[in-house]
């Protein structure tokens, strides 16, 4: 049984089991059953639906994506072990070479010139950084480094405040580990 989220704008979705290889495959008896799961409200003036990635569907928290590029290894791990609840979110790289590994909540619609204040608290054993990739109307993508943060073997919070730009359709967060 596996359990994925559809992409917000997705129109169609198809489900479909690969044989990658020489060998041979069977299948019978396919089912496909949508099910919801509601993520809290924002809180407050939060515009991150999820915040405390307490809200989950099973095996990941809800509104919230992982990614990496690059040449290096990423293990995302949805660990029970938060800063103010239950859960928290945790990457680790190793086999680095280039590019960068990140969780972060789902693109936020952005309004020109509004300024925004963001934060979270993090932990790491390496410096990381806090970025803001902005998508721009013409489906370019831009980013901004609000700064960087030292590590920390205890629970501790990023700060920062930016300004949108013109021509922003919407803005993701990125607290990413720092190439060293």
């Amino acid at each position: 049984e596996f359990s994925f989220v559809v992409p917000a704008n997705a129109t169609q979705a198809t489900v479909f089991h690969l044989l990658a290889g020489l060998g041979e495959l069977w299948t019978d008896d396919f089912s496909l059953i949508q099910t919801v799961v509601t993520p809290p409200p924002p809180v407050g003036n939060n515009l991150i639906l999820n915040p405390s990635v307490e809200t989950n569907d099973g095996t990941k928290p809800l509104n919230w994506l992982s990614n990496s590029w690059g040449s290096n290894k990423a293990l995302f791990e949805y660990v029970n072990e938060g800063q103010d609840g239950n859960q928290s979110l945790k990457v680790t790289v190793s086999d680095f070479v280039d590019g960068d590994a990140k969780w972060y909540p789902t693109p936020i619609n952005a309004s020109e010139d509004a300024t925004y204040s963001v934060s979270n608290y993090y932990k790491s054993t390496t410096p990381s950084d806090t970025y803001i990739q902005f998508q721009m109307d013409d489906g370019t993508y831009s980013y901004l480094l609000l700064g960087s943060n030292p590590a920390s073997a205890q629970w501790k919070k990023a700060q920062y405040s930016f300004v949108v730009p013109h021509g922003v359709l919407n803005l993701a967060i990125f607290h990413e580990l720092a190439p060293t």
